[in-house]
C-alpha cells in the first residue's frame, strides 16, 4: 500500500509541475506510469478477494473506455451519418464514399484515450486501497502532498512579485491552479478533525492530537489563502461552498444526537454563517475589483453564455455518441457566432463538453460513476465517528463536489493532473462508500484514535 500510494504521489505531483500535465509528452508519461503502476498492483492482488460491487464499477469504466475506442473505429458513411450526424456531414464532404472515424479529430482522441484510461484505472487502485486497508486516510495523502506543494509555491509567487503578482503555481492558468487547491481543502480540514478526534479522551486532548491537527488545518489555511491570491473569482465562491458543505454534514451529524428534530437546520445556518462573513471579509482589494469587473473581463460572462448555447448545437448534431473527445474545437467552428477573432478550445462548462464529445452513451455512464463517488462518500456520515471512514468520506464528498460546482463556469476535468486527482478521489469514496454492500471485518475498522498513533 505505501510503494502505491508514493508511486501515485510523485506521477501526480510530476504532471501538476508540468503545467498539470497539459503538455502531450508529460500526460502520456504519467499515463503510462500510472498503467503500469495499476497493472503491478492488480496482479499482486488478484488472488485476494475483490471489493463488492467491483463488476458494475468495473463495467461502466470498461464502457466509458470501449465508447473512447468506438470514437476511433472507421465506419461506413451510412453508419456513420446514422450514429453521429454531424460526423456523417463533415466526412460527406471530404470523401462521399470513404470510411470515417465518429471523432473529427483522431489525433486528440487517442491523447484523451490515454488520458482518460489511466484516471479510470487510478480510479480503481484508489478504490481498492481504500476498501481494503484500515488505514484508509493514506490514501488521499497524494492529493494533500501535491496540492500542499502547489500552494506554497503559488504564496511564494503572490509575496514575492510585484503588486499585480498572483498565485498560479506551475499552472498557466489561475482557475485551474484553484481547482487542484479546491479538491484539497475539505480533505485537509477533514483529516484535521479526526486527527483532533482521534487524540481526545474524555476530558482532555493529547498533544499529539492538537499537533497533528493544527498542522493539517494550517495546510487547508495554506490552500484557501492561495485561492485567494490567485484571484480565482469562481475558485474562491467553490472553496467557500465546500467548505459549507463538509461543514454544513459534519456539524449536523455530530449534533444530531444532542439536538431536537426542530433544531436540526441550526448546525447549517450556523456554518452558513461563518462561511458568509469569510466571503464578505477575506477577498483581498484585487478579487473585489476582479468581480466589480466581471463584464469587462476578456471572457465576460455574456460572452461565456453565448459558447454555451452555441457549444449545445453540437450536443443536438450528435446526441449518441458526441463529435469524439478532444474534438470541441473543431467541432464548435460550425456553430460558432461569438468571438468572431477568437479560437474557442473548450466550452468553458465541463458538462456541456462531456454532451458535444461523448454524448449521451459517454456522458451518463461518467456521471453515474461520479454519482455513486459521491453516493458513498456520503453514506460514511452515517458511519460512526469512531471509525475513520466517517470523515473521510465527507472529505472526499466535498472535494468531489468543489470540482463540480467549479466545473459550471470552467473546464477542469480537462485538465489532465486535475483529472487525475479527480478520479483518485472519486475512487476512494466508492472505496469508503463499499460498506454499504458488506459488513467490514473487525479488523478492518481502525478507531480514529489508531490514526492519530500513526
Amino acid at each position: 500500500m505505501f510503494l502505491t500510494i508514493l508511486a501515485f504521489a510523485v506521477l501526480l505531483g510530476y504532471g501538476a509541475f508540468q503545467q498539470g500535465a497539459m503538455p502531450v509528452l508529460d500526460g502520456m508519461v504519467v499515463s503510462a506510469g500510472v498503467a503500469v503502476l495499476a497493472v503491478v498492483y492488480f496482479l499482486l492482488k488478484a488472488r485476494e478477494a475483490a471489493p463488492p460491487a467491483s463488476n458494475w464499477i468495473l463495467g461502466v469504466a470498461l464502457w466509458i473506455a470501449a465508447l473512447l475506442c468506438f470514437q476511433l473505429a472507421p465506419l461506413p458513411p451510412w453508419m456513420l451519418r446514422t450514429l453521429s450526424p454531424y460526423s456523417g456531414q463533415v466526412a460527406a464532404a471530404l470523401d462521399p464514399g470513404g470510411w470515417f472515424p465518429i471523432t473529427l479529430t483522431p489525433a486528440h482522441s487517442r491523447i484523451w484515450l490515454f488520458r482518460l484510461s489511466a484516471s479510470l484505472l487510478a480510479m480503481l487502485v484508489a478504490r481498492d486501497l481504500a476498501w481494503r486497508s484500515g488505514r484508509v486516510w493514506p490514501s488521499i495523502f497524494p492529493v494533500l502532498f501535491v496540492a500542499g506543494g502547489e500552494s506554497v509555491l503559488g504564496l511564494v509567487q503572490a509575496f514575492s512579485g510585484g503588486p499585480e503578482a498572483s498565485a498560479r503555481g506551475t499552472y498557466t492558468n489561475r482557475d485551474h491552479f484553484s481547482g487542484l487547491m479546491e479538491m484539497g481543502i475539505p480533505l485537509a480540514v477533514m483529516a484535521g478533525v479526526a486527527w483532533y478526534q482521534g487524540g481526545r479522551r474524555r476530558f482532555e486532548t493529547s498533544a499529539a492530537g492538537a499537533l497533528g491537527a493544527c498542522g493539517f488545518f494550517a495546510l487547508a489555511v495554506s490552500m484557501l489563502v492561495a485561492v485567494l491570491l490567485s484571484l480565482s473569482r469562481m475558485g474562491f465562491l467553490t472553496a467557500l461552498a465546500s467548505l459549507l458543505f463538509v461543514g454544513a454534514i459534519s456539524s449536523s451529524v455530530a449534533l444530531s444526537d444532542r439536538i431536537g428534530p426542530r433544531l436540526r437546520w441550526l448546525p447549517v445556518a450556523v456554518v452558513g454563517a461563518v462561511v458568509f462573513l469569510a466571503f464578505i471579509y477575506l477577498p483581498t482589494d484585487q478579487l473585489i475589483d476582479r468581480f466589480a469587473g466581471l463584464g469587462r473581463q476578456e471572457l465576460s460572462a455574456d460572452t461565456r453564455t453565448q459558447i454555451w448555447k452555441d457549444s449545445l448545437g453540437i450536443a443536438a448534431k450528435a446526441p449518441l455518441f458526441g463529435c469524439g473527445v478532444g474534438s470541441y474545437m473543431s467541432a464548435f467552428l460550425a456553430f460558432k457566432h461569438v468571438a468572431p477573432m477568437n479560437s474557442v478550445a473548450y466550452s468553458h462548462n465541463d458538462y456541456i463538453q462531456v454532451m458535444a464529445e461523448f454524448g449521451v452513451l459517454g456522458a451518463v455512464p461518467i456521471a453515474l460513476l461520479i454519482g455513486l463517488a459521491m453516493k458513498g462518500g456520503l453514506d460514511s456520515a452515517s458511519l460512526s465517528r469512531d471509525n475513520p471512514r466517517h470523515y473521510l468520506g465527507i472529505g472526499c464528498a466535498g472535494s468531489l463536489f468543489a470540482l463540480l460546482l467549479h466545473g459550471l463556469v470552467d473546464f477542469n476535468l480537462y485538465i489532465p493532473a486535475n483529472n487525475l486527482a479527480f478520479f483518485w478521489i472519486a475512487g476512494v469514496a466508492l472505496g469508503v462508500g463499499a460498506f454499504r454492500y458488506e459488513r467490514l471485518p473487525a479488523h478492518r475498522v481502525a478507531p480514529v484514535r489508531e490514526f492519530a498513533r500513526r
